[in-house]
């Protein structure tokens, strides 16, 4: 475990430091007490790269009309295709 520590340290010296103020937030990673980590996302072209359902801001008006069952289904169905819309699975299989 030593090893890594060392590692991660000299990693963590050699990566530059973001500042959240500048340049503009297209999502934000959530740890929701409903569904559990979530990505929340203003723009609907934002694709996380990791297997974290994402909810986008164009969902919303669906979104606040589910009860806490219905959010964890939605959660779960996201969980499976691996994040994001349906409509992203779709298109990339007609390629």
């Amino acid at each position: 475990m030593g090893k890594y520590l060392e590692i991660a340290a000299a990693f963590e010296v050699s990566r530059p430091r973001t500042d959240p103020t500048e340049g503009s937030i297209i999502a934000v990673l959530i740890d929701s007490p409903i569904v559990g980590p979530v990505w929340f996302a203003l723009h609907d072209g934002f694709q996380s790269g990791d297997d974290i359902p994402v909810f986008f801001a164009s969902e919303l008006r669906h979104l606040v009309k589910m009860s806490g069952g219905e959010l964890r289904k939605e959660y779960e169905r996201k969980l499976a295709l691996c994040g994001g819309w349906i409509r992203d699975r779709i298109e990339s299989t007609k390629h």
